[in-house]
């Protein structure tokens, strides 16, 4: 799926396609962008799927909790080892198992980031390795980190130490590290071009089969693409091979790593054949020939958010709010004429308002509470000359204050009850 996704990046210049009469008698042109048709055969997404892993199976969860506490353990084991704990945070997070252990991941982190251990040891400061993997990581999890941690690798001239060109691991975190650079960070630009230069000449970059190792592996992985710039999902098989290949990690590990893909795959599996079930039901594409016929790559975009299976249904939304994006895209920038797409707005923007006002004006919604409390939080967050929403929190407001239990009476306790007594006090907003 990930080698198909690359036809997002496709484009193709508009051409002619056919002349349409229109209703003056005048030929109207038409336009294509002369998009492929859809590759993905409907049979086939629907045999997608599974039930690997059910939540609802005992067996199940008593594997994963068994799996998790293993790994719990191992956490523990680490304690008091920097550079072992941040190794097993990084593991974790490239095999995908880092949505299991937030809380362990967070702490492990914030001592990491806190401790004054690191900046007493000297040794650590000179090495490489342990100071790129350990700003990348604290990076990544929003810890403020200065660039001047690099400043013991810089002779006096401000350039990167030529004695470092064979710490094959270290420039490995250097570059992955310099990816997490914000404007006006010299050093890791300077970071950037010193590693990729001296990865670029290491002799077993394009990772030849006669030099196995696990650093040549990686060479040649992060030189195609950082892991930065991958969508993570899409790198999960790789690294848990990786390290199962060169056993880099334990094999409690490794197994609970597969069993989370599959788990994770088989729930993603099942969302893609729902939404093509939704799209081919829809019967768009037969009025709409035209336009791109994206499902399954727009819910590779929402894959690149989230991947767990707990989130099936924001995926699912998000999917479908991509097609519709494609379509309305197309729709003004390939086939319609000035003329339709004047018309097409003003509809647009009609259900749009309709849809406000009979919320806003129809009697019938005021004996909706938990509609009105949520009506009036969303007019706090009106903009300038929204009507709608003026009108929406004066409706919502004389509703709830003519609630008769908006004065929370301990004789009528409910949760919507008290909610309405403390909005009509002070909006959360």
């Amino acid at each position: 799926m990930e080698g198909e996704s690359r036809m997002l990046l496709q484009g193709k210049q508009f051409q002619n396609l056919h002349v349409k009469p229109a209703e003056n008698g005048v030929s109207q042109h038409r336009r294509s962008a002369n998009y492929k048709p859809n590759i993905w055969n409907f049979d086939l997404l629907q045999s997608l799927g599974g039930n690997y892993g059910c939540d609802g199976n005992d067996d199940y969860r008593r594997h994963v909790e068994n799996l998790k506490e293993k790994l719990k353990v191992m956490f523990s084991e680490a304690r008091g080892d920097e550079v072992v704990v941040l190794e097993l945070v990084d593991s974790l997070r490239k095999m995908g198992l880092s949505s299991m252990f937030e809380e362990e991941i967070h702490k492990a982190l914030q001592i990491s980031a806190t401790s004054g251990r690191y900046r007493s040891n000297p040794n650590a400061q000179q090495d490489l390795y342990v100071v790129a993997l350990r700003f990348r990581l604290l990076r990544l999890h929003g810890c403020d980190v200065s660039q001047d941690v690099f400043f013991a690798f810089l002779d006096e001239n401000g350039e990167f130490l030529e004695s470092k060109r064979g710490d094959i691991k270290g420039l490995i975190e250097l570059l992955e590290a310099s990816y997490l650079a914000t404007e006006g960070e010299e050093i890791l630009d300077k970071a950037k071009a010193y590693a990729m230069r001296s990865l670029k000449t290491h002799p077993y970059s394009s990772c030849n089969d006669d030099h196995p190792s696990p650093d040549n592996d990686v060479v040649g992985h992060i030189l195609e693409l950082s892991s930065h710039w991958r969508v993570p999902w899409f790198d999960v098989k790789w690294q848990i091979e990786t390290y199962e290949k060169y056993k880099l990690i334990d094999t409690n590990s490794v197994h609970f790593a597969k069993f989370h893909f599959n788990v994770v795959q088989a729930s993603l599996q099942n969302d893609l054949r729902q939404l093509s079930m939704w799209w081919k039901s829809s019967n768009l594409m037969q009025h709409l020939g035209f336009a791109r016929d994206r499902v399954v790559e727009s819910f590779m975009c929402s894959m690149g958010l989230t991947i767990e299976p707990q989130f099936s249904f924001f995926r699912k939304c998000l999917t479908k709010a991509i097609v519709f994006v494609l379509l309305i895209d197309d729709i003004y920038d390939v086939y319609g004429s000035l003329d339709e797409l004047s018309y097409f707005t003003a509809a647009a923007g009609y259900v749009f308002s309709r849809s406000w006002a009979r919320m806003v004006n129809f009697g019938e919604q005021r004996g909706d509470i938990k509609g009105l409390i949520e009506l009036l939080e969303a007019s706090y967050l009106a903009t300038e000359g929204e009507e709608i929403l003026d009108k929406a929190k004066a409706y919502a407001m004389r509703s709830l204050k003519t609630h008769p239990y908006s004065s929370c009476n301990d004789d009528h306790p409910s949760p919507d009850n008290d909610v309405v007594g403390h909005i009509l006090e002070l909006s959360s907003h």
